[in-house]
């Protein structure tokens, strides 16, 4: 199966389709990734800190994004990336993990979706399955079915993605997005039905999201998500071998905003500022925060 990179304005365009909120600044997309703090669209990317300016709405949150390495830096981002790509195979995991990946493998079958009517009918049960289970909340209006539909087209007329889906005989029971942003093949979307998930459908999906980047000539990493702190989430990819790596960032917050953080929600400050976090105000407001 053939995948080409995507695009910042492609991508820009699919999320934008999909209720994404981004503000388009001296050629960088920022996404709202809180009220009035800003990102950008793809959160790994890095830019030189003296080329960027945040959105004119930053000055009243902020904006953070990650630099290269040899920029200045004042802050973390961390991200769960599997980057051992090209040796892996289901035998480079442990025991357990292995076993899970095989049971699953002994039920469904996974290939990747070419038609997109076929996408929007069978997809939009499993959807429904996972929405009621997990509450999950973004763009939740996906639980109606001519808006589930609009979005599955979206996704297949980009024609940018890999969409892999899980069946079980001629049932879909689980659905899986991708996509290829330079050299890294970003884990973007999984759900998949409750009765699936207790034949380890997730082992098996990330497997064969996995398995495919091994194939595939120019990836080097496979990004799951961001670390959020020890979330379920987090533990289930770090079990399957996934790291934590933190990406050094430049972070322009206003330090009422960053203060009130420190105060009322310390494990969302400690998320904002990473590694670098900040001991006491006086650290933040003197040597941290940009004027």
């Amino acid at each position: 199966m053939g995948l080409q990179p995507i695009s910042f304005d492609e991508f820009a365009a699919l999320e934008a389709a999909n209720g994404g909120r981004m503000i388009l600044r001296d050629g960088v997309y920022w996404k709202v990734v809180r009220p009035c703090f800003y990102q950008p669209l793809v959160p790994w990317a890095e830019y030189p800190h003296a080329s960027l300016r945040g959105p004119t709405a930053a000055m009243f949150g902020g904006w953070q994004h990650v630099v290269p390495a040899t920029e200045p830096f004042n802050s973390s981002l961390r991200f769960l990336v599997f980057p051992q790509v090209r040796g892996y195979t289901v035998e480079s995991l442990d025991y357990n993990r292995r076993r899970q990946v095989k049971i699953a493998l002994k039920r469904f079958q996974v290939r990747e979706m070419t038609d997109r009517e076929q996408l929007a009918r069978l997809a939009y049960p499993v959807y429904l399955d996972f929405q009621a289970r997990t509450g999950y909340d973004y763009y939740a209006s996906r639980t109606q079915e001519p808006v589930f539909a609009a979005w599955a087209y979206r996704l297949f007329d980009c024609q940018k993605l890999l969409i892999l889906g899980a069946f079980d005989g001629e049932e879909l029971v689980g659905l899986s997005v991708s996509y290829l942003f330079g050299a890294s093949l970003a884990y973007m979307t999984f759900f998949s039905n409750s009765a699936a998930q207790k034949h380890f459908i997730s082992d098996l999906m990330l497997h064969k999201v996995r398995e495919f980047a091994a194939g595939y000539q120019g990836v080097t990493t496979v990004v799951a998500t961001r670390y959020k702190g020890g979330t379920t989430l987090d533990r289930f990819y770090l079990m399957r071998g996934a790291e934590i790596i933190a990406k050094p960032s430049w972070l322009t917050i206003n330090p009422i905003a960053s203060l009130a953080l420190r105060l009322l929600s310390p494990k969302r400050f400690q998320a904002v500022w990473g590694e670098d976090a900040p001991r006491s105000s006086s650290e933040m407001d003197l040597s941290k925060v940009e004027s």
